[in-house]
């Protein structure tokens, strides 16, 4: 069954603000890296509103993206898989474009969230090697317990 050219249409110019959209949150992912890396964590919480408010974006987005994508009444069920079944060559470029685009940030996304992780895991085993050498000291007597007796 042949694409409807104009639902088609609407479906690429979505990806494209699609695409900006993810462009938005890679900028935001490297902030948050540069927050990690200048060690500004109190900065972070204000940070995580923004992200908050960014993914309940992209999920909304991807709801739509998943409606639009079932109206073209195509088999194809990935980005890639659709590129090859488009025949108007302008909206095959476009949506291929958007494709590579897209692939770009959500790697980027994805590379700046490893890094994130591994910045936390670091920086939890130097506290608890720190904790530890504390205890050993003697400078810090009866951690547990006074974790225990902290109201939360």
């Amino acid at each position: 069954m042949k694409m409807d050219k104009k639902e088609l249409a609407q479906y690429v110019a979505f990806m494209e603000e699609y695409c900006r959209v993810y462009k938005d949150f890679s900028a935001l992912e490297q902030e948050k890296l540069n927050l990690y890396l200048s060690g500004h964590y109190f900065d972070l919480d204000e940070f995580v509103k923004r992200e908050q408010v960014m993914v309940l974006k992209t999920q909304g987005l991807e709801q739509r993206r998943v409606r639009l994508h079932s109206g073209l009444q195509t088999s194809a069920k990935t980005l890639k898989e659709l590129i090859d079944v488009i025949d108007d060559a302008d909206l095959q470029q476009r949506l291929r474009d958007v494709y590579h685009e897209l692939s770009g940030y959500v790697q980027l996304v994805k590379a700046n969230n490893e890094r994130c992780q591994e910045i936390v895991k670091e920086k939890l085993e130097l506290l608890d090697k720190s904790k530890d050498d504390l205890l050993r000291e003697g400078k810090l007597k009866n951690y547990s317990s006074n974790l225990m007796n902290r109201s939360i």
